[in-house]
């Protein structure tokens, strides 16, 4: 079952998300539904509050270049991409230097099927992980 994701214009900053609350709630509209898939409570309408590590969503991202942001990993028309996992509220990267090591092999922070972004927040950090999923039908190019 492809996802939706939870705006089809590009501009719109919330365009690379997809509806990761469908996999706890039913949605409306798709016959086949069996969850809940995951155990987690709905946060707000496109992510889901995991207790320890902040949000979970689901997004689509593109392959073809180095990114770690959302706002650079955008799937747009005529790009190969990828459904990814993606967390945000982690406040090191040192897991995520941990994980990109069994990933990737230690590619770093823009490479490979594990990225993050690490922001200033607060007088601290905030950190957001991707982990690549799966390949995603681009729906610019139909």
């Amino acid at each position: 079952m492809q996802r939706n994701q939870t705006s089809t214009t590009p501009t719109n900053g919330s365009f690379h998300l997809l509806n990761t609350k469908d996999l706890v709630t039913a949605p409306s509209g798709i016959s086949g539904w069996n969850g809940p898939y995951l155990p987690y409570a709905v946060g707000a309408t496109n992510y889901l509050d995991h207790p320890t590590y902040g949000n979970i969503r689901m997004a689509v991202f593109r392959n073809d270049t180095a990114w770690t942001d959302w706002a650079n990993g955008k799937c747009v028309t005529g790009v190969t991409c990828s459904l990814w996992s993606y967390f945000s509220g982690f406040t090191t990267d040192s897991i995520a230097k941990t994980i990109d090591e069994r990933v990737d092999g230690g590619d770093g922070i823009v490479a490979g099927n594990f990225r993050w972004y690490c922001y200033p927040s607060g007088g601290g950090i905030s950190c957001d992980y991707f982990l690549k999923m799966a390949p995603y039908r681009n729906i610019h190019d139909s």
